[in-house]
Order: C-alpha cells, then structure tokens, then sequence
C-alpha cells in the first residue's frame, strides 16, 4: 500500500512530506535481487555513472548504431519513509515502476536510472544523507548529478539526443533535467510530481524546501514535445497537478496530457506501458 507520508515533529508543525511504502520492508539484498530479476529476463546490463556528488546505479540495453537517441527512464523517490514518523535507511525501491516500464519499451538503447543513493553501498557513499531522498531530493545537486550523467551516456555510447521517461518524482527530475540542455528530444512521465508546493499545499504538509519545482520550468520545456500519463485511480498525485503543468507552459500545443484508466500511483503502468509508451507525441510544428 502507497500513502502520502506526514513527518510531525513534537511541536505539532508538518516538516517533511514523502511517498512511503507501509508495512515490514524486504532486505536491501532482496530489493537488489528483484532488480537483478527484472532487467536480467529483459538483458539489461548493470552500470554506474559516477558523478561529482553520487554515483547513480542503472542498468541499461545499447544497440551499437551510430547517431542514436537514447530513451532514458528515472525512478521515483523509493523506499524513503519506513512509516510516518520514520525515514528509511536506505530509499532503495520495493517496487521499482521505471525498471518494470524500461524493460518494456522496445527502443533500440535503453537507460534506466535509479536516483540518488539507491541501489549502491550506501557506506561507500560520502554525500548520501537522507535528506537527499526526502527534502532535497530535487536538488540542483541532484540535478546537476544526472546532467553529468547523460553528458557520461552521450560521449560513451554515441548518443545523439533523449527520450526522458520520468515515474513520480523522476517525472520532476526529468522535466528539471530537460530545461537544462539542447539535446532532449521527448519528455513522457508518468504519475509524475511536477508541482510538489501545490500538492504539499493541497495535502496540508509543508513544501519540499531544498527542492527545486518542476512547474516553475514548464515554460523553458514547452518547446520539447511531451506526454504526461496520469492515473485516473492516482490518490497520491492527483491529475490536477498535470493540468497545473500544462496551463503555466504558456505554449500548449507540445503538451499533451493523457489519462489511464484504472491506473493508480504504482498499479496498472506495466502492462500498459508497451502500449502507452507508443503512443504518438505531440506535433510541435503547428502554429500554437
């Protein structure tokens, strides 16, 4: 079971916001070999990028053609909270969505990306303080980390632009990545937090202070065509939030926002997702 997680203080004041999954958490291990499972059975290969403040874990299948685009999926924020009042140890995913939608999609190279601190030796890791999976967790330094990341995939494997896939906060980091560089050729997120003030603000919790907020770039993006899949069971990230993304855009006609029957924040999206991730991206060369 999923919940918006309230982090209370003794003062009585709403600190911390998160997405935690309840009840007895499965090992670190066990985490690691479901994803070992999952991208094994698809032939995805393991890989690290090391940046200049994490070393961000992935796995990822590469065709070897020249001038290639790379689809590039980001995990959502993990196992951060161990219940309400505890955060976890280690935000390593129990139920890791952007994998099980990564070894779904039929693109010739394929990137998964966990986020910080998860899937690695936390003990070997300098900058892996939990505040990275809770209150800053869409840092510029989170930011900047991926950046290098994809500036690592472009020289190593001869990439040539990305399609960003984000999952709940990946979907931020995906869109706060994007308004960066020159070189992305699609955004698509699904669940994705891309106003964490407004629903922290709706939810009646504080807002993530060391975050950046993906809607304050919509504007900067709005010229990358772009889907945002929402779900229409979805009671952790309401598709208002979406529609929020897409009014402060300004130029609309890159956007398209679509919503999945049946789909929650966590359920419905693999078997759905060689379908969905199909479906065809906006016409960017109208006249808006």
């Amino acid at each position: 079971m999923i919940a918006l997680i309230v982090k209370i203080v003794k003062t009585g004041i709403v600190l911390l916001v998160g997405f935690a999954l309840f009840g007895c958490a499965t090992s670190v291990k066990g985490r690691l070999d479901t994803a070992r499972q999952i991208t094994g059975q698809a032939g995805f290969q393991p890989i690290t990028f090391n940046t200049d403040m994490f070393r961000i874990a992935g796995f990822f299948k590469s065709a070897p053609t020249g001038d290639k685009v790379a689809s590039v999926y980001i995990e959502g924020d993990g196992f951060a909270w161990i219940d309400r009042y505890t955060i976890s140890g280690n935000p390593t995913p129990r139920n890791p969505v952007a994998l099980k939608l990564a070894v779904r999609d039929p693109s010739p190279s394929v990137f998964y990306l966990a986020r910080p601190c998860q899937y690695v030796d936390l003990k070997q890791e300098r900058f892996c303080n939990s505040k990275y999976w809770t209150n800053y967790r869409f840092s510029s330094d989170v930011i900047q980390s991926y950046n290098q990341v994809l500036d690592n995939i472009r020289d190593r494997f001869g990439v040539s632009g990305f399609n960003l896939v984000g999952f709940s906060g990946g979907g931020a980091v995906a869109v706060l990545v994007a308004s960066g560089r020159a070189d992305i050729v699609s955004i698509r997120t699904v669940a994705g937090n891309l106003d964490h003030v407004t629903l922290n603000r709706r939810k009646g919790v504080s807002p993530l202070s060391g975050s950046l907020n993906a809607v304050d770039v919509a504007a900067k993006v709005s010229g990358i065509p772009q889907i945002h899949f929402t779900g229409t069971q979805d009671n952790i990230i309401g598709p208002y939030i979406a529609d929020i993304f897409k009014a402060r855009a300004g130029r609309t006609d890159c956007i398209a926002i679509r919503r999945v029957p049946g789909a929650s924040h966590t359920g419905g999206w693999p078997d759905k997702w060689r379908d969905l991730v199909k479906s065809a991206l906006p016409d960017c060369n109208r006249t808006p």
